[in-house]
């Protein structure tokens, strides 16, 4: 049966002002196939609203490979990100990305969609 999860209200974890509502994400997470993207959403869902550099996020998916993870790690990991974006959208969900300019680390950090309007 697909009923959808009751709304929460999320607080910042700096300030612990209100940031916004959005399904409780540990529902959202129950509705995650596993594989990547319940990896990537669990290590987000740990932190809602803090960043995680990508870094961490590739290292959780292929540190334990002994080949290391593929060539183009990043580019799996952009993919993983698009479709669990489309997913969590649906629940009031947004994985933001920042940094990731010339020379700087790339960060995500999961917040509820109308915290990012």
């Amino acid at each position: 049966m697909n009923i959808a999860p009751r709304i929460q209200s999320y607080t910042c974890p700096c300030c612990q002002g209100f940031i916004g509502e959005a399904a409780p994400i540990d529902a959202v997470l129950e509705r995650v196939a596993r594989g990547q993207q319940k990896t990537i959403l669990e290590l987000l869902s740990r932190r809602v609203g803090r960043t995680v550099a990508k870094e961490s996020v590739l290292a959780l998916l292929y540190d334990d490979r002994a080949d290391g993870g593929p060539d183009n790690a990043s580019l799996v990991l952009s993919t993983q990100l698009y479709y669990l974006r489309k997913f969590i959208g649906a629940y009031g969900w947004s994985i933001v990305t920042s940094g990731g300019g010339r020379g700087s680390a790339t960060f995500y950090r999961l917040i509820p969609t109308e915290a990012g309007q």
